[in-house]
Formats: C-alpha cells, sequence, structure tokens
C-alpha cells in the first residue's frame, strides 16, 4: 500500500493540529462571541452556559457590569453610533475576560472612566502603529492586557 504522502514530502499542516485555522476565521469566532456575549447582556434571552458555570456567576457579572454603568437597555443601544458600540462591545467582553481569569479581584479598580480612557488610548495607538512594525494584529488581546497593566498599578 502506498503512502498518501511519500516519505520526502512534507506534510501541508503542522501535525498536531487537523487542519490550519486562517486569522480571518478566529477573528469571526471571537466576534461572534463577542456579539453572543454582548446580546445576553442587552437582552437577557439566549443562552451563554459556554461563559458563565453558575447563576451566581451571572449575577456577579452583572453587579459589576452595573457598578461600572455598562448596563445600557436596548433603547439606549439604538441611539449609540457604530463605533461607540463596538467600543461598549469590547469593553464587556474583556470585563468578562477578566471576571473569568484568575485577575477578577482587579475589578474591584476598575472604573468606567478608567476602561474607557484605556480603550481611547489603545485606539490611538492602533491607529498610530498602523502600516508599521509595531502595527497590533488583535486589538482585544492588546486591549486586555492594557487593561490588566492600567489596573496592576
Amino acid at each position: 500500500m502506498q503512502s498518501t504522502y511519500p516519505s520526502k514530502k512534507v506534510y501541508p499542516c503542522p501535525s498536531n493540529k487537523g487542519y490550519p485555522i486562517l486569522q480571518k476565521a478566529k477573528d469571526n469566532n471571537i466576534n461572534i462571541r463577542i456579539d453572543k456575549l454582548f446580546n445576553y447582556i442587552i437582552n437577557r434571552e439566549c443562552e451563554i452556559s459556554e461563559e458563565f458555570k453558575t447563576n451566581k456567576d451571572i449575577e456577579e457579572f452583572y453587579e459589576i457590569i452595573e457598578r461600572l454603568e455598562f448596563n445600557y437597555t436596548k433603547e439606549s443601544i439604538r441611539i449609540l453610533n457604530n463605533e461607540n458600540l463596538e467600543k461598549l462591545k469590547i469593553i464587556i467582553y474583556c470585563i468578562k475576560e477578566i471576571f473569568k481569569s484568575n485577575k477578577k479581584k482587579l475589578l474591584l479598580r476598575a472604573t468606567r472612566e478608567s476602561l474607557i480612557n484605556v480603550y481611547d488610548n489603545c485606539k490611538e495607538f492602533e491607529y498610530s502603529y498602523k502600516d508599521t512594525e509595531k502595527e497590533i494584529n488583535n486589538f482585544l488581546d492588546y486591549y486586555y492586557a492594557s487593561v490588566i497593566k492600567k489596573l496592576e498599578i
């Protein structure tokens, strides 16, 4: 029996993965998760069992969102422009990521103003680094790391 890939040929994908995942597919996946979390918070209708383990976690997360004044209603969301809506989604997703990590206590130091200021600063850096060797490839990761750094000070 002859092998599909002769020994002198390299397999087109890394051997520890079944198939390669393009960066665009990864970005789409995270965008879907961000939208799903945001819609759950605003509508409180769909399930996000993979995001939170217990109802206590969900309630604790809502308390944090309310304390930071990111608990928008459907009506208030309608008046936001696309840029501010995207900002809100990223900030809420970042809060969720911190909440789920072992850095949950850092959220006690967080304020609405500090999270928005860090976002705005990160966006400025993203624009200034565009098309340079310092270009930011994943804004969410960059923002998350910046928020953690800010809260640890």
